[in-house]
């Protein structure tokens, strides 16, 4: 299974490397565009900022889980907190 990078420089998804953060501040450190939502959630905004990522991190494993990929209006109409 390919792990998932983030870019720093570009806040970009590829499917190459490996980086790790021990906590959202450092995340958000490196990633300023990232917002960091309750729960371990984080939005990315991917796609010269046409679709959004939201991403549950375990923080403590350095597992990260997909939960949504969508438009800005598709994210629109979901609950973040819930997906």
């Amino acid at each position: 299974m390919p792990r998932l990078h983030l870019h720093a420089t570009t806040s970009n998804i590829s499917q190459n490397g490996r980086t790790t953060y021990p906590t959202p501040q450092a995340l958000k450190a490196e990633l300023r565009t990232a917002s960091i939502l309750k729960g371990g959630r984080v939005v990315f905004n991917v796609g010269g900022n046409k679709y959004r990522v939201i991403m549950a991190i375990d923080y403590q494993r350095q597992l990260g889980f997909i939960r949504f990929v969508g438009t800005h209006a598709q994210y629109d109409q979901i609950n973040v907190e819930t997906v």
